[in-house]
């Protein structure tokens, strides 16, 4: 049988880092982080960060994701900030160098050790490098620099720092890369939550609405949410509302999943006074949008206009469009009823609309507990619940089973 010699740890676990076996690497690091909070092991653990950080542009991707958890578990102990703080004054010099892997690598550390206030004037120090990232031909390493750039912006000691790079940032709107632009869409819409961005950003929003018209579900997914974050805020109403005509002309695209999108943003912004006067006209379109041959279409539909009907304003619309909603209850396809049955309760919410919903309709409701897609059923016994709740409901006479 093969013996070994004994080896203190310390001097074992370095030469495990440097090897060349994956598993043998992320069990180390495991170890590692769970000796951690045991101030016995500091000394050995502190010996062991140079192999650490060297394993950060390792080429199996598990092993770098282990150690920036390694470096983040590290930081959160008093024991170890020395040793980052000299790490992060090495990020500077690790930025520039031509390793994608580690690069990213130390982006994602980096992002990590932002909400630990201790590190922030180190971390100010990298910002340049992460701005040049932005122009690099990685298209990974430019998101990852957008998020990091993202993450650094709240904190008001370093937003100065960035604010001076938005149009760098911003100007990656129309990058030639998907995953790039959902960056920078995303940054904009996380860094109006802040006020100091609110000027810097003004002149990109224009281009929030147009994305709602790309050909990839993602950019308009990212699109939408963007605009709601930038709805409820009174300084971005105005910018938004003069691109809303060009959006809106977008319920007319020959993509149906363009006319989706475009629809669901059009009952969310309801939600906003600022833009009331903007989307009345466009309720016109409603019993087109109704009639769509696309499920998805007639669907989100049904849903904006649950969405719009706490408002007044848009009361008389809605009602001009009850007979074709009821008429819903019947489509050929098991989505769009379901719908229907679903906006038919939202709707009976709302005492504007109860004369309306005429009794030659509710009866239906009971019939749809045997409907043949499940998701109409479900969406009856939900409905029901809705019209009569507690048997004083002014619908419950109307809720016999019909023949």
């Amino acid at each position: 049988m093969r013996t070994f010699k004994k080896r203190p740890s310390e001097l074992l676990i370095p030469e495990l880092l440097r090897g060349n076996d994956s598993r043998v690497q992320l069990a180390t690091l495991q170890t590692l982080t769970k000796l951690i909070p045991l101030a016995v092991f500091n000394d050995s653990i502190r010996r062991c960060i140079p192999q650490i950080l060297a394993l950060q542009g390792d080429e199996d991707e598990d092993v770098q994701e282990a150690t920036v958890r390694a470096l983040g578990d590290f930081s959160q102990h008093a024991a170890f900030h020395d040793d980052i703080q000299s790490y992060i004054s090495k990020i500077p010099e690790l930025l520039r160098g031509n390793d994608s892997r580690g690069q990213l690598a130390t982006l994602q550390t980096l992002t990590n050790l932002i909400p630990l206030a201790v590190f922030n004037d180190s971390i100010r120090r990298c910002i340049p490098e992460i701005i040049e990232l932005l122009g690099n031909s990685d298209y990974r390493a430019r998101s990852a620099a957008i998020l990091t750039l993202t993450k650094l912006a709240p904190d008001a000691v370093l937003s100065d720092s960035i604010e001076k790079y938005l149009p760098r940032i911003f100007g990656l709107l129309k990058d030639e890369v998907m995953d790039v632009q959902e960056a920078a869409t995303r940054a904009l819409g996380d860094l109006s939550q802040h006020a100091a961005f609110h000027n810097g950003i003004q002149p990109y929003i224009a281009q929030i609405p147009q994305l709602l018209g790309d050909s990839h579900f993602r950019m308009r997914s990212v699109a939408h949410r963007t605009l709601i974050k930038l709805a409820p805020d009174a300084v971005f109403g105005e910018s938004i509302k003069m691109h809303l005509p060009q959006m809106f002309a977008l319920l007319k695209d020959n993509d149906e999943d363009v006319r989706e999108a475009v629809t669901v943003v059009l009952g969310d912004l309801s939600q906003h006074a600022v833009f009331y006067d903007v989307i009345q006209p466009y309720i016109s379109r409603i019993p087109e949008l109704l009639r769509d041959g696309d499920r998805e279409v007639r669907s989100a539909t049904l849903q904006a206009l649950t969405k719009l009907a706490p408002n007044s304003v848009f009361g008389e619309s809605i009602r001009r469009h009850l007979p074709r909603i009821f008429a819903l209850l019947r489509d050929e396809d098991d989505y769009v009823r379901a719908a229907a049955t679903i906006a038919l309760g939202d709707l009976s919410q709302h005492a504007a609309f109860h004369d309306d919903i005429q009794p030659s309709y509710i009866p239906w409701i009971p019939k749809l507990l045997w409907d043949s897609g499940w998701e109409v059923r479900s969406a009856s016994l939900q409905t029901l619940t809705k019209l009569a709740p507690d048997g004083r409901s002014p619908y419950c006479c109307l809720l016999c089973p019909v023949n």
